[in-house]
């Protein structure tokens, strides 16, 4: 970082992130596990190499009431995959190779008010990308009536968000009302559609998304921060525009399609936490999501409850924790569609895992931690 003047500086940098996959995947079949044997139809090896290269800088500072900063970041990724059936060396099937350049831009100005108040505006332009399950054109039969597949071609998707915020303090209190605009371009999604009387489910690049809405926060103190609340509600409306796509199958291409949609959507988040005797610290947190309109269908809505336990013991932290207290953490969907005999159908999905899980954590620091 350069210190221009006193209140403006310049910060610059790089980042990397390089990585390598080999993920094989071998299913063994029989009647028992005396005469189990290699089922080679079932047989994968996905080698995936994601290398991320990116350089930024940022001008930024603080001037009376007013702070502000304008950042630009240059990000160069190449992607290498190979699905690989089973007998199948590397020189035997050719890569999949992608090589993407893309700026992203990014501005912010914050203006302090009188009797704690302040208002801020920004604007960022991300970027998603596919992980490599999602490029992985192997076919999962597991389910033989559901099929899922990778889609190599998929592409990154796009998004450019503006904010306005409203922040007001008091002692022990803190509160946030945002308002935003976000577009996503090329969102990636999963599409389903029925072939031959089985479901076939991928990810591919369906339409365009924008999502306005307000964002609330609020961060509560009570007796002197003995218990603290934050509490999160995102109300928004989501509108997603039309798509059509051809799916590849037996060699012919079955048309998939989607209307225009807008649905309105909420969720809430509260996290408490609470200071024990005995140095001990309790945190419980719940979350709250609407029935929401997808691409292709209807995504249901759902609720789970957090807990976490903290002890801490000189240089020893003892923490248990239980996720999904409830066991009420799981995905419910409808997908819609119609066959290439223009039959209309309705497929219903309830998908969980993990359920209720307890996790004891013990930790001992050691030495000087602040470097």
């Amino acid at each position: 970082s350069i210190q221009l003047r006193p209140w403006l500086k310049l910060e610059a940098g790089y980042n990397g992130k390089y990585s390598h996959e080999n993920s094989p995947v071998s299913t063994m079949e029989g009647t028992n596990h005396t005469d189990m044997v290699l089922e080679p139809s079932l047989w994968n090896r996905f080698i995936y190499t994601n290398n991320i290269t990116a350089f930024y800088a940022t001008l930024g500072g603080k001037y009376r009431a007013f702070s502000f900063s304008a950042g630009l970041r240059a990000e160069a990724w190449q992607v290498r995959a190979q699905s690989l059936a089973y007998g199948q060396s590397r020189d035997e099937v050719d890569p999949y190779k992608r090589n993407d350049f893309s700026l992203f831009p990014s501005a912010f100005i914050s203006w302090a008010l009188p009797h704690d108040n302040e208002l801020e505006v920004n604007y960022t332009r991300r970027i998603r990308r596919p992980w490599g399950g999602q490029l992985n054109s192997f076919r999962n039969i597991s389910d033989p009536t559901n099929i899922t597949y990778g889609n190599e071609e998929l592409q990154p998707q796009y998004s450019n968000s503006f904010e306005l915020n409203y922040i007001k303090s008091f002692p022990e209190h803190i509160l946030s009302v945002s308002g935003y605009l976000r577009t996503t371009s090329n969102t990636m999604n999963r599409i389903s559609y029925l072939a031959d009387g089985i479901m076939y489910t991928t990810s591919a690049n369906a339409g365009d998304q924008t999502d306005t809405g307000v964002e609330i926060v609020l961060k509560n103190g009570f007796f002197k921060n003995v218990l603290s609340l934050t509490t999160t509600a995102n109300l928004y409306n989501n509108h997603v525009s039309a798509w059509t796509l051809d799916f590849p199958h037996e060699g012919q291409l079955i048309p998939v399609s989607g209307k225009a949609r807008n649905s309105f959507a909420w969720d809430i988040r509260c996290m408490a936490g609470i200071r024990l005797p005995w140095d001990m610290n309790l945190q419980l947190t719940g979350r709250y999501n609407s029935r929401q309109l997808t691409a292709q269908g209807s995504r249901e809505a759902g609720w789970s409850i957090d807990a976490g336990l903290r002890k801490n013991v000189g240089d020893w932290s003892f923490s248990l924790n239980c996720r999904d207290i409830f066991d009420s953490r799981r995905m419910h969907s409808f997908t819609y569609g119609i066959t290439e005999d223009g039959i209309a159908y309705t497929q219903e999905n309830k998908r969980w895992r993990g359920g209720r899980t307890l996790r004891l954590t013990v930790k001992y620091s050691f030495g000087n931690m602040k470097a």
